[in-house]
Formats: C-alpha cells, sequence, structure tokens
C-alpha cells in the first residue's frame, strides 16, 4: 500500500539558527509535532476532532538521522506519513530534504492516543487502525536503539531548568520540543564549536507540568571521530524519570 503523504515547504529562519548557522535542535523537534499536526487535520485525526471523543495525542519517542544539517536561509522539503502500528503506538515518519532533492533529515515517531480523562494510553482507534493498514517502517528507517535496560548508570548532574509558561503545550505539559533543548543544553558552550549533531533520540516517560524543577543528566563518550551522550531528565528530587535519550555528534570544527 502507498504512504499517504503530506508535503510541506518551511525555510530555516534566522531565528531557527543557532550562531554558527546550523537549525537548533529543538527547532528540528518541533517540526515533528508542526508538520504532523498539518497533516492529521487533513486526515480528520486532529487533536480538535479527537478531543470531541475524549481523545488527544501524546508523542511517546522520537528519532533523527541527519545527513546533512538544514542551515540558516535553506528551504526544507519535508514529507511526512503514517507507517503502521506497533503495539499501542502508531508511527509516523519524516523525510526531510533540500531544494535539489538531496536527504537532510530522516525522523521515525511514536504516537499515543490518550483518554484525557483518564490520563492513560488506549489501544489505536479503528480509524487509525484503517490508515494505518498495510503500511510499516520504511527499510531505510528506525526507531532507535535507547535500551532503558541497558542505560549507563553513571550519568552526572549538569544542569537544572524550571517549566514556565514558554515550556508548555496545548495538552497542559511540557512541550516535547523542550525535553530536546534541555537535553542539548547540558552540554557545554564550547562542545559546538567542535561537534555537529548527527543523531538524536528521545523517549518520553513521564510529562513534566508546569512550574515543575527539572534536573538534566549526561554521560558522554568518545568513540573515535564520534561523541555518544546519554541523556536523562528526572523530577528534583530523583524520583521521577521523565525522559531518556542519546545524541550522537561527529568531531568537526565549524
Amino acid at each position: 500500500m502507498e504512504y499517504p503523504k503530506f508535503h510541506t515547504t518551511i525555510p530555516v529562519f534566522t531565528h531557527d539558527a543557532d550562531c554558527y548557522g546550523n537549525i537548533k535542535t529543538r527547532r528540528l523537534s518541533q517540526l515533528v509535532s508542526d508538520v504532523a499536526t498539518m497533516h492529521t487535520k487533513v486526515l480528520h485525526v486532529d487533536r480538535d476532532t479527537m478531543l470531541k471523543d475524549g481523545i488527544t495525542w501524546m508523542l511517546h519517542s522520537v528519532y533523527m538521522k541527519i545527513e546533512k544539517m538544514p542551515r540558516s536561509g535553506d528551504v526544507m522539503e519535508i514529507d511526512t506519513y503514517p507507517c503502521g502500528i506497533e503495539r499501542l503506538f502508531a508511527l509516523r515518519c519524516f523525510d526531510i530534504k533540500d531544494k535539489e532533492g538531496d536527504c537532510l533529515v530522516r525522523m521515525s515517531s511514536r504516537w499515543m492516543q490518550i483518554d484525557v480523562e483518564r490520563r492513560r494510553p488506549i489501544r489505536p482507534t479503528s480509524v487509525i487502525v484503517a490508515l494505518n493498514e498495510g503500511l510499516s517502517l520504511p527499510e531505510n528507517m528506525t526507531t532507535g536503539c535507547i535500551d532503558a535496560k541497558n542505560f549507563p548508570a553513571d550519568v552526572n548532574e549538569v544542569r537544572r531548568f524550571v517549566a514556565t509558561f514558554d515550556n508548555i503545550d496545548f495538552n497542559g505539559h511540557v512541550t516535547q520540543s523542550s525535553y530536546m533543548k534541555w537535553m542539548t543544553d547540558s552540554l557545554m558552550f564550547g562542545f559546538y564549536k567542535e561537534h555537529v549533531l548527527c543523531e538524536a533520540e528521545v523517549i518520553y516517560e513521564h510529562e513534566i507540568m508546569p512550574e515543575a524543577d527539572v534536573v538534566a543528566w549526561i554521560k558522554v563518550v568518545e568513540d573515535g571521530d564520534e561523541v555518544v551522550a546519554y541523556h536523562k531528565l528526572t523530577s528534583a528530587d530523583g524520583t521521577i524519570e521523565h525522559c531518556l535519550g542519546r545524541t550522537v555528534w561527529k568531531k568537526h570544527a565549524i
């Protein structure tokens, strides 16, 4: 079955880029929600439609493979499409290319439908199952490789954040892009002068509510020309694990 793709074109504005001209990781992460929302409206499975039945969408995990970092002034050609059901998760993929058709970024994501009143995941509705019938994850795509059971235990606390108004989304908790920003903000400023992001993944485990204090933890491991960073966000007292993350960086003098 052919993937029901949705296409849009989005420029990389100056405010979307960092001081070296590369698109900010938070902006890349925001595209997952922004473009998915556009497509769900076309398919009539958007949040406002589902809320009539007491259901909303929640992102469970995202993986991105960066072939070439989009830069300020670039125009991104973005395709998104549903690509199957995996247990409770509806899978969605994204292809980001430049104007010449060369691949910039590939993303995959897992989404859950949530019972708003109970704040609990439900099985994909018959409409979502029908939209994904016959579809599966493309061969050139993965959903990541974070293994919670084997996640490094010796991560170190590096920064603390507060969930302010700007971090809150339409579901009343911290946006998924804020998780990504806090993860990558746990790296020191000078790190970015010599490294460029080539891979990132996050598993969202527990929501973060307004005014919550958040602690960022990290372990950095060098592997040849690459650096792998393992990330974790927790509550201030460490009793709640909000997310696990992994980023891979190539050594590169900008």
